[in-house]
């Protein structure tokens, strides 16, 4: 059986080049990270970036140390320098690269994802799968249409752990965000219902049988 992972231990060292910054020892990064990383990299030679073949030359922090992850197995994953190195500058921008819009129906959330995201940035939306997928809504789907949706959103948020950029959950309520991370920013849409009705009505875009299932939804527990 592979090594018990290493205890992560606070001690009294900083980094030389950087005052105001503990030591790698002091993160978690002490002689026994050391000898565990080539352990995980040993049995793990090659990138878990999506799409990449390149092979892995760092063992990564999925949700960073400093931003409340932990040194479990299931927190690593094994990363090229190139992928590596673009996951930590996303990072240093802010801790939280899993950000879940979520709310009722009409309340705006797909709208104020495409307003906000950048072009090299994850989004995962049940609507918008469905409609690539088939040209359609979810609901307008037959239940095996379904099953093929959910296969893909739920393959898009395993891929999610080891993606390097941000990620946008559009979601009913932040449940699911936990699937992919467990340290999220959280941006809930909360319109009042009569709001969101109006939304609905006057969206040119939904068809008449869309506005109806939207707006039973909206009345719905889930809404």
């Amino acid at each position: 059986m592979p090594e018990k992972l290493p205890t992560i231990r606070v001690r009294r060292q900083v980094d030389p080049g950087r005052p105001d910054r503990a030591s790698a020892a002091a993160r978690g990064y002490d002689r026994r990270w050391r000898r565990w990383r080539l352990m995980y990299l040993r049995r793990n030679p090659m990138c878990e970036a999506v799409g990449c073949d390149q092979p892995a030359g760092e063992v990564d922090h999925i949700a960073p140390l400093a931003c409340g992850g932990t040194g479990e197995e299931e927190n690593l994953q094994a990363l090229c320098r190139t992928h590596h190195n673009r996951k930590t500058m996303t990072e240093s921008s802010g801790c939280p690269r899993l950000r879940i819009v979520y709310g009722p129906p009409g309340s705006g959330k797909s709208s104020f994802v495409a307003g906000k995201r950048q072009s090299h940035e994850l989004v995962i939306d049940t609507d918008g799968l469905a409609n690539t997928i088939f040209g359609t809504r979810w609901f307008e789907l037959a239940p095996d249409a379904r099953a093929i949706v959910l296969h893909v959103r739920r393959e898009l948020m395993r891929a999610a752990r080891a993606f390097a950029g941000k990620v946008w959950l559009v979601a009913v309520n932040t449940g699911d965000g936990t699937q992919i991370c467990t340290w999220h920013e959280s941006i809930p849409c909360l319109l009042s219902r009569e709001d969101c009705r109006k939304q609905i009505m006057r969206d040119s875009r939904r068809s008449s049988a869309e506005k109806v299932h939207d707006l039973e939804l909206l009345d719905s527990p889930l809404g």
